[in-house]
């Protein structure tokens, strides 16, 4: 699908970055922290030897996301980072960025909010889409990129997180198909929904 094509080419941008850096919303929830970290996972995979992306969530606690695998490499410091682009995930408006860099840095604005401001240089957006955690995975499938059991785990939480685990009405046949195919990759649905909600460790994930 064409937006799927353009999306692709822009990604492509970020893979070869010198210095990417990954933003959600403020106050992030486990919807834009499980898409944050699948996303920098797919790019070290399509980049091995080059920087790995910087997921910049200035001053934020991460006690709550302790369950999500990799969440210890999210970068809290308050100091600006390097970047030659910008990756932004589920923030409908650039105000409420999780952190501000130059105004010169590309920007690849990547959300599912129908409200989105289209603020990037490049904007891709489709209110279709539940959740954050949804639209990565549908895009995964449709390049046919297979995730890791870690990447399942973490877009499964956002898709059940942002689905009221299931129970809202943003659940649509195709976020079941994409919840069935983050299952069959190894995400593991009843441990990974009392992580979320019961707050357990990482490794009662595995």
């Amino acid at each position: 699908m064409p937006l799927f094509e353009d999306l692709t080419a822009a990604l492509a941008r970020a893979t070869a970055a010198h210095a990417l850096v990954i933003l959600v919303h403020t106050d992030p929830d486990a919807d834009a922290i499980g898409a944050a970290l699948a996303m920098r996972s797919y790019f070290i995979s399509q980049n091995p030897d080059g920087p790995a992306p910087i997921i910049w969530l200035p001053g934020v606690s991460l006690d709550r996301f302790r369950y999500l695998p990799d969440y210890d490499v999210i970068t809290t410091d308050r100091s600006v980072p390097r970047a030659t682009m910008a990756l932004a995930l589920d923030c409908a408006t650039q105000g409420r960025l999780s952190g501000h860099l130059p105004a010169s840095v590309p920007c690849i604005n990547w959300d599912h909010h129908s409200d989105n401001t289209r603020y990037g240089t490049y904007n891709f957006i489709d209110g279709s889409m539940s959740s954050m955690g949804e639209f990565v995975t549908h895009y995964f499938d449709a390049i046919q990129y297979h995730p890791t059991a870690d990447q399942a785990t973490q877009l499964y939480t956002a898709l059940v997180y942002d689905t009221g685990r299931f129970a809202f009405s943003n659940v649509t046949e195709k976020t079941l198909l994409m919840a069935a195919k983050l299952v069959k990759y190894g995400a593991l649905p009843e441990p990974i929904t009392q992580a979320l909600y019961h707050t357990q460790s990482v490794a009662g994930l595995k």
